[in-house]
């Protein structure tokens, strides 16, 4: 999968580096200079994917648009076709890894955030067909692609466990996500999620920025005590609901944490959509191989996800 695409997206992910690191230029600077030159290096694509979008949106609405104004969407039981299918499966898949005593060893591969442990992700995801079917589905891909302007890149699938624990760091605390200015996840609940399993907390994109311009925000964790001096109390969304439940949501622009002192475990399925030109540090063919997007027969918009 080696694709000219491909090849792009890793220029991009160097670019801002060094554009950051020699020039000292600030995220939000580094990160648009990357997208326009690798949108200017390959404009046929650029065009090709922004079509697609705006075909997407013209067409009957499969889903409710994700509001751009506010960043973030809930989802309801049963709005997103597949959804059943998916958290049937991500179900099986953690009572598996469970049986077979993964969860001690996956845990221990993060140290430093052993409150939110990837059980699955990237291929290994993309080689279960539901997780791959769902998370390519007409509805979740029209959602991304209207939100976001383009047809974007698959960058990641993943099963995400959040086990009981007492810790506050690292993304427990309010943040932003840096893979872009802007980005599109869906975390779909498989089990269900009340406020003893430390749910998934945001802002809305709209006070996110006023609080962040209000602290002057230049990236890291920030506390509660200084969201709430900012205002931002008032506008703390906290995202439970039974299992097929769910959000969407842009964690470039709203402020968010989760899996803060669970009393108990809660489990996620976590689908995350890149612009093409994102300077990320994700690899989006990670997310299935060859084999296993094949055998899914998908139509040309699928397959711009996935870089082919």
């Amino acid at each position: 999968m080696a694709t000219q695409s491909l090849q792009h997206w890793r220029l991009g992910k160097r670019a801002q580096k060094r554009l950051r690191r020699s020039l000292g230029l600030s995220r939000p600077v580094a990160y648009g200079l990357v997208r326009a030159a690798t949108a200017t290096s390959a404009p046929l694509e650029t065009l090709r994917r922004r079509r697609a979008a705006r075909r997407l949106a013209a067409e009957t609405a499969l889903v409710r648009p994700v509001p751009h104004g506010d960043g973030f969407r809930r989802v309801d039981v049963g709005e997103l076709p597949g959804a059943d299918v998916a958290v049937e499966a991500s179900r099986k898949i953690f009572e598996r890894l469970r049986r077979d005593n993964a969860q001690p060893k996956l845990r221990s591969n993060y140290p430093k955030q052993d409150f939110l442990v990837p059980m699955l992700q990237g291929e290994a995801a993309g080689e279960n067909p539901e997780l791959l079917r769902f998370a390519l589905s007409p509805a979740v891909v029209q959602a991304a692609a209207v939100y976001l302007g383009t047809v974007p890149v698959l960058a990641n699938v993943g099963l995400l466990w959040s086990p009981p624990n007492d810790s506050e760091h690292s993304s427990q605390k309010f943040h932003h996500d840096y893979e872009d200015t802007t980005q599109l996840k869906l975390f779909l609940h498989v089990s269900d999620v009340d406020p003893s399993c430390g749910p998934f907390t945001l802002i809305p994109a709209g006070p996110s920025r006023r609080i962040d311009k209000k602290i002057g925000y230049s990236g890291g964790r920030i506390d509660d005590a200084t969201v709430a001096a900012a205002g931002g109390a008032e506008a703390v969304e906290v995202i439970t609901g039974p299992s097929g439940s769910g959000v969407f949501v842009d964690t470039s622009r709203c402020l968010h944490f989760g899996s803060r002192g669970n009393r108990r475990e809660r489990l996620m399925l976590l689908v995350h959509f890149l612009r093409f030109t994102a300077p990320s540090n994700y690899n989006p063919t990670r997310c299935a191989t060859r084999e296993a997007a094949s055998a899914l027969d998908l139509d040309a918009v699928q397959r711009m996800l996935l870089l082919e």
